[in-house]
């Protein structure tokens, strides 16, 4: 949940429609939402990552083909994350794993590596790499395309960051 805004000034994201979910910032059932891409439709299961709601994110877990795991960059691997992650396992689901809340005081890069790969046996690839955090974070390196995407701070509070895209490439060699 989180990931999918209506709008900048709405605490809910696009799949939480219950009351309860708008109030308490959180999601309480699984949601489908899809979208096309490249030909493709991709179907998103929003689960619940709270563990009072956690039975329902198991089933929608059971219809899916990939899981994403969204850590807090302070918080780092939580409880409830720990369990989701080996049901994932067991059911040899991919994970890809996303790391939100950068523009907080959050743990470094490397700690997040190191407690998913100590925890879970896991080597990690960072496609983005973040640059900074809370009021020093200032974008990410696209580790892929050798692009670094800085964000301006948006006029008023709340509004949309303007986003300045930097190659790394040296094309003047």
């Amino acid at each position: 949940a989180g990931a999918v805004r209506q709008k900048a000034e709405q605490r809910a994201t696009a799949s939480d429609f219950m009351e309860m979910e708008k109030e308490r910032g959180i999601s309480i059932s699984s949601t489908v939402m899809n979208f096309d891409y490249d030909g493709l439709r991709i179907n998103i299961l929003d689960t619940p990552g709270h563990q009072d709601f956690s039975e329902d994110t198991y089933r929608a877990l059971a219809a899916a083909d990939n899981a994403v795991m969204l850590l807090d960059g302070a918080k780092g691997l939580e409880p409830q994350t720990r369990k989701m992650f080996e049901v994932c396992r067991m059911r040899n689901l991919p994970l890809f794993t996303f790391v939100n809340k950068l523009d907080r005081p959050a743990m470094s890069p490397y700690e997040l590596m190191d407690e998913i790969e100590a925890e879970f046996g896991l080597e990690t690839w960072p496609v983005l790499w973040p640059i900074g955090d809370g009021e020093r974070f200032k974008g990410v390196l696209d580790r892929m395309t050798n692009i670094v995407h800085i964000y301006q701070k948006p006029a008023k509070r709340g509004g949309k960051a303007e986003v300045v895209e930097v190659p790394l490439d040296d094309e003047d060699k």
